[in-house]
């Protein structure tokens, strides 16, 4: 009998400790995290690439300087211009081919908008040169004058 009431006792402080454990981990479990909106945009800007170290190698870290940036929407971003933008995804080669060129690139703005998953770049056309002024017209030619009568 009294091995029952031990065994008892032994089980009713398990099952007490288990909920106190199951109570204290719900009071303490971080927030639920924001879902964070996913930004496609078109950006302008200039190609740049640097040599870093990381963890001890050499990498080659691809990034766009913005000059303009707009959502696919056609709403402009004015908070990323001026700002550099690293280049990841699968593009990140195409945009290296690209150094110190003006570019279109479209995207998904990533890691708080310091980074871009480029998914499309093309190099931005020059703009077309300014043409030469026309020559001045040639003045008419004078009609001959009329003989004094």
């Amino acid at each position: 009998m009294k091995a029952k009431h031990l065994l008892v006792v032994a089980l009713g402080a398990v099952v007490g400790m288990a909920l106190c454990a199951i109570a204290y981990a719900a009071e303490t479990a971080p927030p639920a995290r924001k879902a964070v909106p996913v930004v496609k945009a078109d950006v302008e800007g200039k190609v740049t690439v640097k040599t870093v170290k990381v963890a001890g190698k050499e990498q080659k870290e691809v990034s766009i300087v913005v000059s303009e940036a707009k959502g696919t929407d056609g709403k402009p971003l004015p908070e990323l211009t001026g700002k550099s933008l690293r280049v990841l995804g699968t593009k990140v080669a195409d945009v290296e081919k690209l150094a110190d060129k003006q570019v279109i690139a479209t995207g998904t703005l990533e890691r708080k908008n310091k980074a871009i998953g480029v998914t499309a770049v093309t190099e931005k056309p020059a703009p077309p040169a300014p043409s030469a002024p026309a020559e001045p017209a040639a003045p008419a030619p004078s009609a001959p004058a009329e003989p004094a009568k």
